[in-house]
């Protein structure tokens, strides 16, 4: 529920659209973002994070811990504390890998079952994006969005 007049929001767009920094753009739409897959993952008992993380592990395949932290971009310890939720749910086990230090991130029949409901959430919900929003412009986003990230990523050593 937004609690601003009419002409801070207009404002706050102007702001939003005339603000080169991109730390303010990306967090404001993340939150935007989240709290409506919040919504639409609600019926499946997960949360945003708990979905996009089981759609990676289901699409990735068993991944270490280092190697899907890279992957979704995200800290060893938030991710870590992210899997133990889902291991105590069923939804993934951590299996030891190669190496008996390291351990593999593998979904479970639960996890994948789980999975696959929250994917039928989201593509509908695509579908209704691409209706309001269109394909194009949702492409264009993700593309450049995953670029400008590969180049800070590169440039930055991040």
């Amino acid at each position: 529920m937004c609690t601003l007049d009419a002409n801070k929001k207009d404002e706050v767009q102007k702001f939003a659209k005339e603000s080169p920094c991109i730390c303010f753009n990306v967090r404001r739409a993340s939150k935007v973002i989240t709290a409506i897959y919040e919504r639409m993952f609600k019926p499946v008992g997960i949360t945003a994070p708990q979905g996009t993380l089981l759609a990676s592990i289901r699409e990735l395949g068993p991944l270490t811990v280092n190697e899907l932290a890279e992957a979704i971009a995200t800290d060893r310890t938030t991710l870590t504390r992210n899997l133990k939720i889902l291991e105590r749910d069923g939804l993934i086990d951590l299996k030891p890998g190669e190496d008996k230090r390291v351990k593999k991130v593998v979904i479970t029949e639960q996890g994948l079952k789980k999975s696959n409901q929250a994917s039928a959430l989201f593509k509908a919900f695509q579908q209704q994006l691409n209706q309001s929003v269109g394909q194009e412009r949702i492409d264009a986003l993700c593309q450049e969005l995953s670029e400008v990230m590969d180049t800070i990523q590169k440039t930055e050593g991040v």
